[in-house]
């Protein structure tokens, strides 16, 4: 919404001496002698000054008596200093009536209880003797634990992931024994708010003890860690409409030959922190939470088996995961969403640019997926980027592998489906969750090369403890090697450039608390966000919750640094320090990132190492969830950027919205207007989950201040106007219908911004933009039908706009007043246009992958000062083709009530389909008349050029883009053009060596192109940047 606020200084490229010299900069002087401002300071602590609760309840027994006179109202009694409570169910008693039951509660020790393999507390409840006489009889309780005291033995919100399990009685003699270890999981009610669980009508048999356990799962009401990081939020616009606040810091990295260089930042959005609900991972990233630094992936998501009523052979449902529907996210370079597919393993981007993405299958990658599975994604400028090469060109045994394929036992329980067989037992088989990208290879054959470091973990498949299965859990960046080249070795080069990441333990250092991690099962409640409670080491019993994969990490990044190799020796250029702090805003801790600070290593062999100041980050607490005391849960609450201070002296503050709606008037889903939107969260395989409600937050205003200069701080307000809209959630398959609701964000449709400085008469310019939001189509209701949603326009800017899902996001009217609450001064209406490229229909709702551009815009200019009578109308009309949805013509009609000022662009491409280069021009003409007149080019011809490449001719594929003959109009009798023609040569990396002009003529006559000699070339200048005679778009000088 406020673009991006690059924080950055320039450093040369140049490697620096390797002397450790450090210089620390100075805080920054204020100019002529004024004050410099203080930093903000977040006044939370950097880590909790209280220990986290870990204290396990005594063991021991204790005798309790219970009413069973049937009373509705009949309290519950506390096992002596025990934080358990029993009540006999209400209603007549199997029993004599009016007669007390005794129950003697135990909980057991560490010992006992670890061997039974419960990362929690085990205890039972045994039925004593009535009154004299009386004979015992079978008796249902509701059970209640108070684990307040341990809700933080481990990290991830263990007491938000608690539930009660009741164990065989066999598993108190003979733990060891699988059949012993099996467990039912009770309905229980986890009280996050005052932390405690029940389970009520508990059957307690009169001839055994009744054994529970309680133990964590994988999900809570605050956070599901059986999800991937890929959320929901992932899909949803950054934009002036949706309101989000985003920022990115630049990580700049050094040049080499062919300009295959990684493109680096690290970036944040507040929406992915609105995103945040009950049924998504809530880990924060490894650099901090609503930060991300990520080179890209593709992935497959699959079906809980559980869902799909999958039981083993004792009739448990499983905690596995299933193949569903063959499906696809891309999170890579600004593009993201679940692919399109088209057949025969290709696939689309939903918003087409072009992009070529394949599902690849190879032995030769061994990549761990069962079937060798990578993707291609291929640019229009014929990048090629590989996710989940694995073993890169000429890889042989012994060879560095990138590990970029991430997986886990996948189970194709129905006929047709991936790794099905005859048995449940046998039909599973180790598939991809996440394809990274991990290799980069241009036209040119320029390279670089990704490695990750994994994390593995074992759960036990089909709730078998013993049948403990690896998959990766998650991992980090290792290194970026860059500089290479594609010679079909990559492992016998030297890259000539390298980005190293650091990452170091999600503990944070603290006075008498090793963070080693070595030391976790020491420290565990240390790793605050890291459910160390689900870790399974090879070898290990994978029971106690264990019966399902999760993904997290238990890293974060701690360090980023650059460096090149001369003449063999490696040189550190810069290098990043990245610290971090816990929020602390609710019970579920939060990694913040606290600051970033960069030190220069480069200069001459005897100068010092340069760090800057840091650039730092406070916070703001804001609820995700609507919240309200007694309603059973604990605040859902999370910490957003408030106030960005960078390295020279600037600061950026930001206000953001109240909460959107309150329990006292919550809005119908379907028809939803405000910033809350519901969402289903908990349930288990025996209880429904329940619909709460959640915020999304908007940034009211964003002020930007110079500490040291003295200058006004710079204010812009963002108001948001009409209503809100969210879309239904028919993205995916997976999501059971019943679960499914009115939560996508779609944002507003008029937004009004105001710059200035500081205060209401401060601010001194508005604009008001207007977007189109994708809601024709959407659901009606719960029963289901369409909307029919269409924009109007005021009267004589046009006719009204169908707001089509390809159009979401598009800003289609804008208006400039003269001032704060003035009058138009200027206004435009811009008119979308698509082409359906690619449609995968589904019964829970199609997608499609569509072209999309501007095909008219339309201008008017107030002639009166806004009085609003006379307007000079201005228009541009732009075509474009159905292959790669590129402009091809665009009509200026400039000041419509004349067409003397008329102008018609046309643009030819040449492609090479195979390698998917679409973007190069082939022919450039600009002609001053209409593009629907005819026109006389020996007269109305602007300009006229004609591209080759590759040393082809004119007209001709391209092998690899390099612009090698340039023809530029000379002259034009009309009917036929002359041309002046020049030439560029390039060494192997793309690297311009000459600039010639050429010994030929060059004439055309309609399309045909024809050279003859000429006498008077000569060579006219040489060059070593490949900017130099390149010409066209669609040249090789890219950031990844």
């Amino acid at each position: 919404m406020v673009g991006s606020l690059f924080q950055a200084v320039s450093f040369p490229s140049a490697a620096a001496d390797s002397d450790d010299q450090t210089v620390t900069a100075e805080p920054i002087d204020g100019s002529d002698g004024i004050p410099v401002l203080e930093r903000p300071t977040d006044d939370a602590p950097r880590v909790p000054e209280e220990a986290p609760r870990a204290t396990w309840p005594e063991p021991g027994p204790v005798d309790v008596r219970l009413s069973t006179g049937g009373a509705a109202n009949a309290l519950a009694t506390r096992a002596g200093d025990l934080p358990i409570w029993l009540q006999a169910e209400s209603g007549p008693a199997p029993l004599l009536r009016r007669q007390d039951v005794t129950a003697e509660v135990t909980v057991l020790d560490r010992e006992a209880t670890e061997a039974a393999g419960v990362d929690g507390v085990l205890f039972t409840v045994a039925q004593q003797t009535t009154v004299a006489g009386a004979r015992a009889a079978d008796q249902s309780v509701d059970v209640q634990l108070g684990y307040g005291s341990f809700a933080q033995a481990y990290g991830g919100g263990y007491g938000s992931r608690l539930t009660l399990h009741q164990l065989p009685t066999c598993a108190l003699e003979t733990p060891d024994e699988p059949e012993c270890r099996e467990r039912a999981p009770l309905d229980t009610v986890n009280d996050t708010e005052q932390q405690t669980l029940t389970a009520q009508a508990v059957a307690l048999d009169a001839t055994q003890p009744l054994v529970l356990a309680a133990a964590a799962d994988d999900a809570s009401m605050g956070s599901d860690y059986g999800a991937t990081s890929l959320s929901p939020s992932s899909t949803w616009n950054v934009g002036l409409n949706t309101g989000d606040f985003s920022w990115s810091y630049p990580i700049g990295v050094p040049d080499v030959p062919g300009g295959l260089v990684p493109g680096l930042g690290i970036s944040y959005s507040s929406g992915s922190i609105d995103g945040r609900t009950g049924n998504t991972n809530n880990q924060a990233s490894w650099i901090g939470d609503g930060f991300d630094l990520w080179p890209g992936y593709i992935e497959r998501r699959y079906q809980s088996c559980a869902e799909e009523d999958v039981e083993n052979a004792n009739g448990q449902k499983v905690g596995d995961l299933c193949w569903e529907y063959d499906n696809a996210y891309l999170s890579f370079n600004g593009k993201g969403g679940e692919l399109v597919p088209v057949g025969d393993g290709e696939w689309k981007l939903q918003n087409d640019d072009g992009t070529r993405v394949r599902r690849l299958n190879s032995s030769a990658r061994a990549n761990g997926d069962n079937d060798n599975e990578y993707w291609e994604l291929t640019s229009p400028d014929g990048t090629r980027y590989y996710f989940g090469y694995h073993r890169l060109p000429g890889w042989a045994s012994g060879n560095e592998t990138t590990d970029s394929v991430w997986t886990v036992p996948v189970y194709g329980n129905d006929a047709g489906e991936e790794c099905h067989a005859a048995t449940l037992a046998a039909s599973w088989c180790n598939q991809g969750w996440r394809w990274n990208l991990d290799y980069v290879v241009d036209p040119l054959g320029n390279t670089m090369a990704y490695y990750y470091d994994t994390e593995a973990n074992y759960y036990g498949r089909l709730l078998d403890p013993a049948a403990g299965s690896r998959y990766i859990r998650g991992g980090t960046i290792d290194r970026i090697d860059y500089g290479l080249r594609d010679t079909g070795n990559i492992y016998n080069q030297q890259p000539l450039a390298t980005v190293d990441f650091t990452s170091g333990t999600r503990c944070l250092p603290q006075s008498g608390v090793n963070c080693d991690a070595s030391a976790i099962d020491a420290n565990e409640p240390y790793w605050y966000d890291t459910p160390w409670d689900l870790n399974c080491a090879s070898g290990s019993r994978c029971d106690d919750g264990r019966s399902s994969p999760s993904f997290w990490t238990r890293n974060r990044l701690t360090g980023i640094s650059t460096s090149v190799r001369e003449n063999g020796t490696v040189r550190n250029v810069d290098s990043w320090s990245l610290t971090h702090r816990w929020g602390q805003a609710d019970i579920d801790y939060q990694l913040l990132l606290e600051s970033i600070q960069r030190t220069g290593h480069t200069g001459p062999t005897s100068a010092p190492n340069v760090t800057l100041p840091r650039t730092s980050f406070t916070y703001a607490q804001l609820p995700n969830r609507l919240d309200r005391i007694g309603d059973g849960y604990a605040p859902f609450i999370k910490e957003r950027v408030a106030t960005i201070t960078d390295d020279v002296g600037g600061q950026i503050d930001v206000d953001y919205s109240d909460p959107g709606c309150s329990f006292d008037a919550l809005p119908t889903p379907q028809s939803n207007t405000t910033r809350c939107f519901p969402q289903f969260i908990g349930g288990g395989v025996n209880e429904d989950p329940d619909q709460e409600w959640f915020n999304k937050y908007v940034v009211t205003s964003v002020s930007a201040t110079d500490r040291t200069g003295g200058a006004l701080p710079q204010v812009t307000r963002y108001q948001y106007l009409g209503d809100a809209a969210w879309h239904y959630d028919d993205d995916n398959g997976l999501t059971p219908a019943s679960e499914k609701t009115w939560s996508q964000w779609r944002g507003y449709g008029h937004v009004r911004v105001q710059t200035g400085g500081e205060g209401d008469d401060g601010m001194i310019s508005q604009e008001d933009t207007y977007f189109l939001r994708g809601m024709h189509g959407d659901r009606r209701d719960p029963g289901g039908g369409t909307k029919s949603v269409t924009v109007s326009l005021p009267q004589g800017e046009g006719d009204s706009i169908t707001d089509h899902a390809a159009y979401q996001g598009f800003a289609y009217r804008t208006a400039t007043y003269d001032g704060v609450d003035g009058r138009i001064l200027e206004k435009s209406v811009s008119r979308p246009w698509s082409h359906e490229t690619a449609r995968d229909e589904r019964s829970w709702g199609d997608i499609t992958a569509n072209f999309s551009g501007t095909s008219r815009t339309s201008t008017w200019t107030s002639l009166d000062d806004g009085a609003g009578a006379r307007w000079r109308s201005t228009r541009v009309d732009t075509s474009y083709d159905d292959d790669a949805g590129r402009p091809t013509q665009v009509h200026d009609l400039g000041d419509t009530s004349t067409t003397a000022d008329d102008r018609c662009d046309r643009t030819t491409y040449v492609d090479n389909a195979d390698s998917n280069i679409l973007s190069l021009v082939s022919h450039e003409e600009a002609v001053a008349v209409g593009c629907d007149a005819t026109p006389n080019r020996a007269e109305d011809v602007i300009s006229d050029v004609r591209y080759a490449y590759d040393g082809r001719d004119y007209g001709q594929a391209p092998t690899v883009g390099l612009v090698t003959r340039t023809a530029t109009l000379k002259e034009h009798d009309g009917s036929t053009a002359r041309y002046l023609e020049s030439g560029v040569t390039y060494d192997g990396y793309g690297r311009v060596l000459t600039s010639t002009d050429l010994t030929a003529n060059v004439t055309a006559t309609g399309s045909t192109v024809t050279r003859s000699a000429r006498s008077d070339g000569g060579e006219v200048g040489h060059g070593e940047g490949r900017g130099v005679g390149e010409g066209p778009p669609g040249g090789h000088g890219r950031h990844q």
